[in-house]
């Protein structure tokens, strides 16, 4: 899963998602 979050990092957007 990948977000076009600019500002924070591919990393930290994923563990988000997950956390979703």
């Amino acid at each position: 899963m990948k977000t076009a979050t600019a500002p924070l990092p591919p990393l930290r957007s994923v563990k988000v998602l997950d956390q979703l």
